[in-house]
C-alpha cells in the first residue's frame, strides 16, 4: 500500500465516525429510514394519503403485527363495490401514543382520502375483514396495542358509513379491553360472533371474565353474554375452538398459565336453553379453576386423534417433584390423565407420562400407569420406567428414553439404545431391558405412543 493510499484511509477513519455523529444529533434512525416509494397504482395510493396530510415528513407508517395482512397499506373491498379500498396505518412524530387510519378509495377514477380518524393504540396488532351477519358488507375488526403496555390490549369493531354508494366515514361499533378474542359462530345460528376474554388486575382482587358480542337488529353490537373466569392467572397461552357434526354449539378451551410452570383449562360454550354463556369447570364458589390445575404447565390438545379435544390433569400428587434431596436432577415423574368435557365434567381417556423438559409425551395404558415408577434424570436427560415395588418405590427397570442432540447422536450413538424417533434438533432413543421385554413392551409400541411436543 502506497503512502498516499494510507493517508487517504486515515482521513476517511476518522472523520466518517464524526460525520456519523453530526447527522444523528439531528435525526434518528428511524427518520433516516423512509420507507421504499410504492409502483404502479400502490403509489397512487401513497401520494394521495401523503397529499392528505399536512405534512407528509411528520409520518410513521404502522405495521400489524400478527394475522393475514403485515402491510402498514391495507386492501380490502370493504364495501363490497367489487374495487378495493386502501387502510393505511400511521402515526405522526408529534404524537406517538395513537395510530391513525386513513381510509383512500377511488373517487371518478382518482384514489382520494376520505377519512381520517384516531384509533385505540400506539401499536396495531391485526387487523381482519368479518362479515359478522351476512349482509354482504364486511365489519373491519382491530387489535390494538397500549402505549408502554406489553399486556393490556383493546379490540375494536368498526363499519364503514356510506353516502350512496361511497365510502364517507369509520364508525366504531364495539370498543373492548381484552386479553385475547376469537371470530367465531359460538351460539351456531350462521352467524360470526366476537367471544373475548380479559384479565383484569386493576383491582386489590383480580378477576377475570369472558364476553360474546353479537350484532342486532340497526347494525348495532351489544354484549349477549358474560361469564367470570378464574382471575389468578398471569396470562392465557392459547385458544382452541371445539365442534362436532352432532350441531352442539362449539366449545372455547383457554389455555391460562398460573406462576412459571403451572396451567388451567377454562372451558366456555354457548347454553341454547339459557341462552348464558357457561364455564363449567369453574367453581362458583370461589371462582377459581383447580380441577384442571396441573404441573407442568402442559396445553390441552386432541391426545388421542378423536377429533375432540381433552386436557391434561394430575391423577395423583407425584408429578415432578423433587423425590431425591442429594439429587435435585432425579425427578419423579407422575401419571397425567387425559380429561374429555362430557356433560360439564371432566372424564378421563388417555393417561401418558409428561417430559416437560424435552417435550414429549408418552401415552400408556391405565393399567401400567398404576403399576409403574418414572424418574426423570435432568442432567442426563433421560426417563426412566421401572415396575412399582411392593413399597410403592422403583423396582426392575423396564425401560428407558434418552433425548439427544442429532449432531451429538451421529458422532457418538449411545450404545445399547435404538431411534425411537426424531426431528431436526433432536434424537429420541430408546432401551428396553430383559424385564421390560418380559412384560410384552415393544419398540413398536413406544414408537407409536410417544407424541413429540415441537
Amino acid at each position: 500500500m502506497n503512502k498516499k493510499m494510507f493517508i487517504v484511509l486515515i482521513i476517511v477513519s476518522v472523520i466518517c465516525p464524526v460525520f456519523i455523529l453530526f447527522i444523528s444529533r439531528f435525526d434518528t434512525v428511524q427518520d433516516l429510514m423512509k420507507p421504499p416509494r410504492l409502483y404502479g397504482d400502490n403509489e397512487k395510493i401513497q401520494t394521495a394519503f401523503e397529499i392528505s396530510l399536512k405534512d407528509s415528513n411528520d409520518l410513521l407508517l404502522k405495521y400489524p403485527s400478527e394475522g393475514e395482512y403485515r402491510s402498514a397499506y391495507v386492501m380490502y373491498d370493504v364495501d363490497m363495490d367489487g374495487q378495493d379500498e386502501a387502510f393505511v396505518f400511521y402515526t405522526l412524530k408529534s404524537d406517538e401514543t395513537i395510530v391513525r387510519i386513513n381510509i383512500l378509495d377511488r373517487v371518478n377514477g382518482e384514489w382520494l382520502s376520505i377519512s381520517d380518524t384516531a384509533g385505540y393504540g400506539s401499536e396495531v396488532t391485526s387487523i381482519s375483514f368479518v362479515d359478522m351477519n351476512n349482509d354482504g358488507q364486511s365489519e373491519i375488526v382491530i387489535y390494538w396495542s397500549l402505549y408502554e403496555s406489553k399486556t393490556s390490549k383493546v379490540v375494536t369493531i368498526h363499519k364503514t358509513t356510506n353516502k350512496g354508494e361511497k365510502i364517507t366515514n369509520l364508525k366504531t361499533m364495539a370498543n373492548e379491553s381484552c386479553s385475547y378474542f376469537k371470530m367465531v359462530d359460538l351460539d351456531s345460528d350462521g352467524n360470526t360472533e366476537m367471544f373475548l376474554s380479559q384479565i383484569d388486575s386493576s383491582n386489590d382482587t383480580p378477576r377475570a371474565y369472558a364476553k360474546l358480542l353479537k350484532i342486532g337488529k340497526g347494525n348495532t353490537i351489544s354484549v349477549v353474554g358474560e361469564v367470570n373466569l378464574d382471575g389468578s392467572v398471569s396470562g392465557y397461552s392459547s385458544f382452541k375452538v371445539e365442534t362436532d357434526n352432532l350441531g352442539n354449539p362449539p366449545k372455547i378451551y383457554i389455555d391460562a398459565n398460573k406462576g412459571e410452570n403451572q396451567m388451567i383449562t377454562e372451558v366456555v360454550y354457548w347454553n341454547k336453553q339459557t341462552s348464558t354463556l357457561e364455564a363449567p369447570l369453574l367453581d362458583r364458589a370461589t371462582l377459581s379453576n383447580l380441577i384442571t390445575l396441573r404441573t407442568p404447565g402442559i396445553s390441552s390438545m386432541d391426545i388421542d386423534g378423536d377429533g375432540k379435544i381433552e386436557i391434561p390433569t394430575d391423577a395423583d400428587k407425584n408429578n415432578n417433584s423433587t423425590s431425591d434431596i442429594n439429587n435435585p436432577n432425579e425427578i419423579r415423574v407422575g401419571i397425567t390423565q387425559w380429561c374429555e368435557v362430557s356433560d360439564n365434567h371432566l372424564v378421563p381417556k388417555v393417561y401418558s407420562l409428561v417430559n416437560y423438559n424435552d417435550l414429549y409425551i408418552l401415552i400408556v395404558d391405565r393399567s401400567d400407569a398404576e403399576s409403574v415408577v418414572v424418574y426423570n434424570n435432568l442432567k442426563q436427560r433421560k426417563l426412566t420406567v421401572y415396575k412399582k415395588a411392593a413399597d410403592e418405590q422403583n423396582g426392575e427397570e423396564l425401560f428407558s428414553i434418552i433425548t439427544v442432540a442429532v449432531g451429538d447422536w451421529s458422532n457418538n450413538p449411545k450404545e445399547g439404545y435404538s431411534i425411537l424417533k426424531r426431528n431436526d434438533s433432536l434424537v429420541y432413543a430408546y432401551n428396553i431391558s430383559t424385564a421390560g421385554t418380559q412384560v410384552g413392551i415393544q419398540p413398536e409400541t413406544l414408537a407409536s405412543n410417544i407424541k413429540i411436543l415441537q
